[in-house]
Order: C-alpha cells, then structure tokens, then sequence
C-alpha cells in the first residue's frame, strides 16, 4: 500500500524460474569455481527454507541468489535459454504442488510437533497449521445430531499450570441459522451458548470467537477442549484438515457415542502471554 512500485517486481514463481534455469545452465555449461560458488550457496539457502518453514517473509533472504542466477540466466543468448527457462518453469511447478500436497504436513509435524505457537505482543496463538494453509481443508455439516469434538492442545511452556484462553472456530454458513456450543462433557458440562450466524460471502469462512474457558495443563503441557456442537437447522459447517493427522482430535456423536480419531479440527487457541512466565500453582 506505501510502495506500490513494488507491485511491478518480479513474483516469487518468475524468480524461482529463472534461478533454476540460471542452475541448470551452470552446472550444464558454465562449471566455474565462482559459479559453482553461488549454485551451492542457492542450493543450501534453499534447504534451509523449504525443510523449516516456507513462508514468504521467510524465503525473502533466497529471492537475491534467485535473481542473480535469473539475471546470469536471462544474459544468455535468447535461443538457448529457452529449454533451460522452460525446465525451470516445469520444475517450480512440480516441486512446490509435490511439497504443499506431500511433504509439507509430514514437515511441519517433524519441526513443530506440538503445532504452531506464535506470541504477538500479549497473545500467545496455538494452532495446528501455518498462516499459509495450501488447501487440504475438508467441510463438516453441523445439524440435530449433536457433534461432541475432543481438540487437545499442547504446549511444554504450560506444563501444570492453569489458563483462561479463547477459542475461535472455523466455520462456513450458507443459510440463516442458529449454531448451539457446550464446552464440556457430562456430568458436568458447560451452559450452552447460541450464536446465531447469517449467510457469509460464497466460498468464504469465518472465524468464530467463542466463550473464554478455563484449560488446565498436565505435566506433559497437554490440555483438551470438548466442544458440543448442533444446530436445529442445516447451512453450518466447521472444518477439518485433512492433511493432518497428529492424534490431537477425537470426534464423537449421538449415533456413534465413542471418541474416534479424525483429521485435525481447524480450531485456533489464543492465551495471554503472561502465562508463560506464571510459576506452578
């Protein structure tokens, strides 16, 4: 919005492109020390991103080696960077599809086991997914038959203490209706709260804050939410990775009462930071 100039830069795919073309040609023609130099230094710059986190501020730090290897790329005769232009656009388009459908799950559950945990000022957001969700998401229709979800939540910083935190869930509405939520199970079970919901925008979700609630924190830092959801008519759903599968949700309803495990529930837990610094009570 302040720089609008930047809107005409290079996106990052056209980059990616050309640094792969640049890649391919160094190591097919251009084998010099100084070469290889920048091929190896891109390489492992890359490792680095795409194995942790592939965010975009994050890959900003690659972008340079991707123009230089772009820029080597394009200083080549036109005629023959067509083949290495095209590998790279075949490449960048294959690897990033392979990535987000394949390896980026398995990625963010080997680097953070216990989910994303990111503090911003006083708030401390516990979730199971990045900013950048890349699909995956699978619908659930809410309706009579209530919906009982256990969503456990886990943060070795917590570990043995209690917190008052707020969830918020994911949900779409297609129809005018009112979508009942009890924290808790029997016997003794929360008060049940209405939140009657209108018709959102097509294809577009919305984050619902619900009720604050009190979690406490085992000794492992492992705390669970028990949600109690129906609605006496149909156009509400909630959401499901489908991607993930780390064990942390467990679903139940009135014609199958037993907890089962099922893709992760896209619920989002936000507690106050000071938490992390409270002493065991």
């Amino acid at each position: 919005e302040r720089l609008p100039w930047l809107k005409i830069l290079p996106s990052w795919g056209i980059l990616a492109a050309l640094g792969l073309a640049g890649l391919f040609l160094i190591f097919h023609r251009q084998r010099r020390p100084g070469h290889l130099f920048l091929a190896a230094a891109t390489i492992l710059a890359a490792a680095g991103i795409v194995g942790l986190y592939i965010l975009s501020r994050f890959k900003v730090p690659f972008l340079p080696f991707c123009a230089i290897l772009g820029g080597f790329a394009l200083a080549q005769s036109w005629r023959k960077l067509l083949a290495p232009l095209a590998l790279g656009l075949c490449c960048t388009f294959l690897l990033h599809s392979s990535y987000v459908n394949n390896f980026q799950p398995s990625f963010d559950h080997w680097a953070r086991p216990n989910g994303t945990q990111v503090q911003i000022g006083d708030t401390l957001t516990i979730e199971d997914f990045g900013p950048e969700k890349d699909g995956g998401w699978g619908a659930w229709q809410i309706n009579a038959d209530a919906t009982r979800i256990q969503k456990t939540f886990r943060c070795p910083a917590l570990a043995g203490k209690t917190v008052t935190a707020q969830c918020s869930l994911i949900v779409n509405c297609s129809a005018a209706a009112p979508l009942y939520v009890r924290f808790g199970e029997s016997p003794a079970p929360g008060p049940t709260r209405v939140y009657p919901l209108t018709p959102f925008a097509e294809d577009a979700n919305g984050s619902l804050k619900l009720d604050s609630l009190t979690l406490h924190f085992d000794e492992n830092g492992a705390a669970s939410v028990i949600l109690c959801l129906r609605s006496s008519k149909p156009g509400i759903s909630i959401f499901f990775d489908t991607r993930r599968n780390h064990a942390r949700t467990h679903a139940a309803s009135d014609t199958k009462p037993e907890f089962c495990n099922v893709p992760e529930l896209v619920l989002i837990l936000k507690l106050p930071a000071t938490a992390l610094d409270q002493h065991h009570p």
